[in-house]
């Protein structure tokens, strides 16, 4: 008995230290395990704040890039006022003044301007003003001539000197050269202005009409409310608002509507006729030796200098209505009451005298002037008034020798065989030589092809009645 007691004890003795051996095995295995995933988690934890470290070091970046951004969007940032000068104008008052007036009104837009950014645009430390007024300059200059706001057309000038001498940017656009180029030119100034990041507003002074009305359409992405504000002048309607629902301020102290005869031109009852050109060769066509004729190809460009170009100076009973017949090419010149004389060399071709003595500054200061070269040249009944050009100079002797010069700069219509002895424009290039075929503009020339080279002797009068 005690001998089986003893084997009993062994084999427990022994189930025991096996059942220990294992237990500590797998607190053994767990503990890997365990360190295994503390060693992930570890491992994890290093990358997640690598990856926060580096996160926040790009927000710090990308917040200075912002930064920095906004700064120099802001140091650049601009508004624009877009003034319809057809349809809104300065107040008589101010033109009247000149220049002082000029500068009083510029004054009196930049205080609208500015006073409006100090609660629409907060986040702008200075505002850039740059204003763009598009006129008709001739037709408000006659306008206001005729009114007698003003006594000279340089009464005008000095007013938009004023407004020029502002500290706002100040561009004066000058539309008076083709009809309906005031709207395009606003649309266009919009559309760039709209889209740029650094103008935080446009100002758009102009009556409400369907093309202005289609621009603030053309950008649905971004609030109109929010980009476009209007400037409402004295006289304006409520019915003259635009379509859209956009915020406006008052500037009835210097800007009010345009009268409807403010451009109202006098014409008269009948123009004066305008004759058929006849078919000649053109600068670029080539004249074969022995026919004499133009090329098939050739066809005169109907330019405005070539319809002024031509030797035709109309009786006053020359006018065509709707109704009447038109001019044949091959009417003749007015009749003359005496012989008139025109030079040609021994060729027959025509030759025109050129004042070399003439300054070349007095020559382009006649030049830039626009002057109307058929009404100082050929006289007040020659020309309507509504060719474009300036009839309100009032012209000196030694200025109408200047303005004889520059109109020879225009190609006649009929080139060297003109027999018109009152004919202003030239016949052929005044800087060509007899010896060249050229002058210094080369192909750009405009009496390319024909007015080059002309032997200046003279040999014979072609005596003309």
């Amino acid at each position: 008995m005690p001998q089986a007691s003893f084997r009993e004890r062994s084999i427990r003795l022994k189930h025991l230290e096996d059942e220990k051996n294992n237990l500590i095995d797998d607190l053994i295995r767990q503990l890997e395990s365990s360190q295994q995933h503390l060693q992930q988690l570890r491992l994890e934890y290093d990358n997640e704040a690598k990856l926060w470290t580096e996160t926040k070091e790009n927000e710090e970046t990308l917040q200075q890039e912002m930064n920095g951004m906004r700064t120099l969007l802001d140091r650049n940032s601009y508004v624009t006022v877009l003034i319809d000068g057809d349809s809104l104008t300065f107040s008589k008052e101010l033109v009247s003044r000149g220049e002082s007036g000029g500068m009083n009104a510029a004054q009196l837009l930049a205080n609208t301007i500015k006073s409006f950014a100090v609660d629409g645009l907060p986040h702008l430390r200075s505002v850039n003003v740059h204003v763009k007024l598009f006129m008709n300059v001739k037709a408000l200059v006659d306008a206001l001539t005729r009114q007698k706001v003003i006594h000279t057309p340089a009464a005008h000038e000095n007013f938009l000197q004023g407004l020029l001498s502002s500290e706002m940017i100040f561009d004066v656009i000058d539309t008076s050269c083709m009809k309906g180029r005031t709207i395009r030119k606003i649309q266009e100034s919009y559309r760039h202005d709209y889209i740029n990041v650094h103008c935080h507003q446009i100002f758009l002074a102009a009556l409400a009409n369907h093309e202005l009305n289609g621009l603030l359409d053309e950008t649905p992405d971004v609030a109109v409310h929010e980009r476009v504000t209007l400037l409402e002048a004295r006289g304006l309607q409520p019915n003259d608002r635009f379509d859209h629902e956009i915020q406006s301020i008052k500037v009835d102290g210097f800007l009010t509507k345009v009268e409807a005869d403010t451009f109202a031109v006098k014409t008269p009852a009948a123009k004066v006729a305008t004759p058929v050109l006849a078919r000649i060769e053109s600068n670029t066509s080539s004249r074969t030796p022995n026919s004499g004729q133009a090329s098939a190809a050739s066809t005169p460009v109907l330019t405005w200098a070539a319809m002024t170009a031509q030797p035709f100076v109309p009786k006053p009973g020359d006018v065509r209505s709707e109704t009447s017949t038109p001019i044949s090419a091959t009417t003749p010149p007015p009749s003359r009451t005496a012989t008139s004389a025109v030079p040609r060399n021994r060729l027959g071709q025509r030759v025109d005298n050129v004042d070399d003595a003439i300054p070349y500054q007095e020559l382009q200061r006649i030049k830039k002037m626009k002057l109307c070269n058929i009404y100082y040249l050929q006289g007040k009944d020659a020309c309507t008034g509504d060719c474009g050009h300036s009839h309100t100079y009032p012209l000196k002797t030694a200025e109408r020798n200047i303005l004889k010069e520059v109109a020879r700069m225009t190609p006649c219509y009929y080139k060297t065989e003109c027999d018109d002895p009152a004919c202003i424009y030239g016949h052929r290039c005044p800087q060509s030589k007899p010896d060249k075929k050229d002058c210094y503009y080369k192909s750009d020339c405009r009496f390319v092809g024909w007015g080059h080279g002309i032997d200046t002797k003279v040999v014979k009068i072609q005596n003309v009645k």
